[in-house]
């Protein structure tokens, strides 16, 4: 068998009954299926995701293939899929974005303008089925990425819709499997690759979705770690404008201020349905100091205040810790 051009990585916990919605959007791609295969790292998934995903192989007109990834964690997982994948170039996809039709060939194309020697973000967009005021993990204005945007920074780079070669990506060391943050894991591997003389660009014709909601505690997990990862890049880049950007420059004033309302805001949202079009400010508010508590704590050298759970990078909260915003 030839050697595919592109290998998609495709991290999934526990999606045996989401994962086949992504592949059959990656199956409906306009570059030719010969030329690409799909990678799915099953993340120590327990609802049959691997078998799931080997069934659905079967008759795929894409090749696609299954590694099982048994210590979790899912920076460690993506270099795992990265090392199996047999393609000159990488695009990573998360297992709760929708590929567009015509995304891979996209990619393709600007890797080609660069001499294949490029990191391409891609643009992740609401699906416009997702249910209106749900939560997502993109909620927050400054976790998006709009790569429509001449002035994009390193702090807004991410890995949901990335493409690079193997070759590079290896001899820069992959992502970090230390870090639980994949976003600022993405970013620190990006400035690596930077450094080297790779060009980092953004290419907006390459459109994937978002279509899936997510908990409240999920993403104030998630946050927290950025914050945390905020401080560890903060160190080493320097940049002020990193910290305005996701709202960890604050004044003492707002400290207090959230520090008295943020539990009256967890109890208002608490059994409530994700409404971030009804409770958009609570959110907001909740989501921001979370993280401002990540950076805090790592500023003071401070334990993490939420535990990694085995099997990809959502949290849960450590056992007998007091939370942090009591």
């Amino acid at each position: 068998m030839n050697r595919p051009d592109v290998s998609v990585i495709l991290v999934a916990h526990n999606r045996a009954e989401l994962v086949p919605v992504v592949l059959s959007h990656l199956e409906r791609q306009t570059f030719p299926a010969a030329r690409y295969e799909v990678v799915v790292v099953d993340n120590a998934s327990s609802d049959g995701t691997l078998d799931t995903v080997s069934r659905y192989a079967c008759g795929a007109p894409v090749r696609i293939r299954t590694v099982r990834h048994e210590s979790g964690g899912e920076n460690g997982a993506r270099n795992l899929g990265a090392r199996a994948a047999d393609g000159r170039w990488l695009l990573f996809l998360d297992d709760d974005v929708i590929p567009g039709p015509a995304l891979i060939e996209t990619h393709v194309s600007a890797q080609e303008q660069h001499a294949g020697r490029a990191c391409v973000l891609g643009v992740v967009a609401l699906h416009p089925r997702l249910r209106h005021g749900a939560l997502t993990r993109w909620f927050l204005p400054e976790n998006r990425i709009d790569p429509a945007g001449e002035d994009l920074q390193f702090y807004e780079w991410s890995a949901e819709n990335l493409s690079l070669p193997k070759d590079l990506y290896l001899e820069g060391g992959c992502l970090s499997e230390e870090e639980p943050s994949p976003r600022f894991a993405a970013i620190e591997l990006l400035l690596r690759l930077r450094d080297a003389g790779m060009a980092v660009i953004a290419e907006p014709r390459a459109q994937a979705f978002l279509w899936c909601a997510v908990r409240l505690e999920d993403e104030r997990r998630r946050c927290y770690f950025q914050g945390r990862a905020l401080h560890r890049l903060y160190a080493q880049e320097g940049s002020p404008q990193m910290l305005r950007h996701y709202y960890t420059a604050r004044l003492r004033l707002r400290n207090l201020r959230d520090r008295l309302f943020i539990p009256f805001y967890l109890r208002s949202c608490q059994d409530l349905e994700e409404d971030t079009h009804s409770y958009g400010s609570m959110y907001r508010r909740i989501l921001r100091y979370e993280r401002h508590l990540g950076f805090r704590d790592a500023k003071e050298s401070r334990p993490a205040a939420w535990e990694i759970a085995p099997g990809r990078n959502a949290m849960r909260a450590a056992k007998g810790a007091r939370h942090s915003v009591l």
